[in-house]
């Protein structure tokens, strides 16, 4: 792959933003990006500016030891997996889908959730093409 893409909150490093120079990109890419939206999600912080609140991508020196009570220490693993800088490194979706993070259950600020089921969401997505 070789186009601009993305979002720029969410791209990975080897995606060539506006103004860049084109340069070669895998499906990695995607890898990277799944991880900031899970990360930023967790996160759940927005800031506004004049036309309105966006999403805002923690650093990972404030999630990344663990203790942030908003991100449970089984996203915090996956989302490193995921965002790492060298693309070859990442989990790949069926990695991703078989972590801990999306098989068990987790407390986050005193709530008990259920994993999300994978299986599911691939069946969802499916049929909206």
């Amino acid at each position: 792959l070789r186009t601009l893409a993305g979002n720029p909150l969410t791209k990975a490093p080897e995606v060539p933003g506006l103004g860049s120079h084109p340069r070669s990109y895998t499906r990695f890419a995607d890898h990277y990006s799944l991880g900031v939206t899970l990360s930023s999600m967790l996160w759940c912080t927005y800031v506004e500016d004049e036309n309105g609140p966006f999403l805002v991508n923690p650093e990972e020196a404030l999630w990344a030891d663990g203790a942030d009570p908003r991100v449970p220490p089984h996203a915090v693993q996956l989302i490193k997996t995921l965002t790492e800088h060298e693309p070859l490194r990442r989990c790949d979706f069926q990695e991703a889908g078989n972590s801990p993070f999306f098989s068990e259950r987790f407390e986050l600020m005193g709530e008990i959730f259920q994993p999300i089921q994978m299986q599911d969401l691939k069946e969802a997505a499916r049929r909206q093409v």
